[in-house]
């Protein structure tokens, strides 16, 4: 089983669509992953993310990445060493903790560059992503919860993008207490054990 996460608000173009993730139309290296491991393997793909959101909630975030990109040469400069960093250590750059810090930056240069523009509009439309994505990985957190729950199978994968990795593993080691089901998460070799609730 593989579980798939289907929308970004840095890509706008980003729509899930049904079997994309088995066959790796999706467009996004996680539903390439899905599809190359797919053609060796059985597995079910389970999608966990929120409903995408209006048009309008991309062409706002378009809005703000655009007037952060113009205005911060600090932002792109970070963006263009993270874009690098990807593509020559791919996964395990993704899992890392480099790569966490990177995006620690990007995140610290986006607000400080939405303060320095003094926008009231930008900065709404960047708490309602920030508020879209918190809700978004309680509720990947959640559906995963409840489909192990719900399944005799003992394995299965999260495929999300590597700036929810942080915010994702604060979770994880926040959560615990009794409740069913125990689930080991293993971050990308950072093991998490905790018993969900």
């Amino acid at each position: 089983m593989r579980f798939s996460s289907a929308f970004n608000p840095r890509s706008s173009s980003l729509r899930f669509r049904g079997r994309a993730w088995r066959d790796g139309s999706h467009g996004t290296v996680e539903s390439i992953a899905v599809a190359r491991y797919a053609d060796t393997h059985s597995i079910d793909v389970v999608s966990v993310d929120s409903p995408t959101p209006e048009d309008s909630f991309f062409q706002d975030w378009e809005e703000v990445s655009r007037a952060i990109e113009r205005t911060s040469p600090e932002f792109r400069r970070l963006m263009d060493v993270n874009t690098d960093r990807i593509c020559r250590g791919g996964f395990a750059y993704l899992n890392s903790d480099e790569c966490i810090r990177a995006w620690a930056d990007i995140h610290r240069e986006e607000r400080e560059t939405i303060e320095y523009i003094g926008s009231l509009r930008l900065r709404d439309i960047h708490a309602q992503v920030r508020d879209v994505n918190e809700r978004r990985d309680l509720e990947m957190l959640g559906n995963i919860r409840a489909h192990c729950a719900s399944t005799a199978q003992a394995c299965g994968a999260f495929l999300v993008g590597a700036a929810h990795r942080k915010s994702l593993m604060e979770k994880l080691r926040a959560a615990g207490g009794t409740s069913i089901p125990h689930i080991e998460w293993d971050v990308g070799g950072s093991q998490i054990t905790s018993n969900d609730r």
